[in-house]
């Protein structure tokens, strides 16, 4: 009998300490189910959209005066040359250009009822694009900024909006890969059996010791 009390003791001495190292290692709130991270993926996907949305709105104000400024200014040139040129060497100076001659570049603005308009639903996808590609250190090129204001704006937002990019794709790809390994395992017999022997606090989660166990009963261990 003393044995047999001497191993329980051994044996709750031991559960006690386990638990305690996991409460000093891993904070309980960081064992996060996957319902959890999709609730929290899904908030700092929804920040990210949200700044790419607000710096959007300050590139339009920034750039859309000075490229409508810029397009009357082409549209004029073109009528010019166009007379000066024969339709076909004309045409192709046109394709060169990359531009057309009467609603000019539409970045930041949009050409519509005889003008250029900011902040339509052409212009402001535009501007969402640009911070998308800064964001996301995509940079194609094919859009860029001219005004002073326009140029501290994009530095501005690289400095922010990149790390809320790292950010939401790192939680977006530890979501998956969760999801995935639950939809894996989840008809697993010899992983339901790991599951039961190892979580010892009926939590539904290994943490990261019982992790390593665990695979490595599954005959897949796990290095430091």
């Amino acid at each position: 009998d003393s044995e047999r009390d001497v191993e329980e003791v051994d044996k709750a001495e031991e559960l006690l300490r386990r638990r305690r190292h996991r409460r000093l290692a891993k904070p309980k709130f960081l064992c996060w189910t996957v319902g959890s991270k999709g609730i929290a993926t899904g908030l700092f996907t929804a920040v990210f959209v949200a700044l790419l949305l607000f710096f959007a709105a300050l590139f339009q104000w920034a750039e859309a005066d000075a490229e409508t400024a810029r397009n009357i200014e082409f549209v004029d040139l073109m009528r010019r040359v166009k007379k000066q040129l024969d339709s076909e060497l004309y045409a192709e100076l046109l394709d060169n250009i990359g531009a057309d001659d009467v609603r000019g570049t539409e970045k930041f603005v949009s050409f519509a009822n005889g003008g250029w308009q900011s902040f339509t639903a052409q212009s402001y996808f535009s501007s969402y694009y640009y911070s998308f590609t800064l964001a996301t250190t995509i940079g194609y090129g094919e859009i860029v900024t001219y005004t002073p204001a326009g140029k501290i704006l994009t530095m501005i937002c690289i400095l922010i909006a990149l790390p809320f990019a790292v950010i939401t794709y790192t939680r977006v790809a530890d979501l998956l890969s969760s999801m995935t390994m639950k939809l894996l395992l989840k008809q697993s017999q010899e992983f339901k059996a790991v599951l039961k022997k190892y979580d010892t606090d009926q939590s539904g989660t290994l943490d990261h010791d019982e992790l390593k166990l665990g695979f490595k009963d599954l005959g897949m261990p796990l290095s430091d």
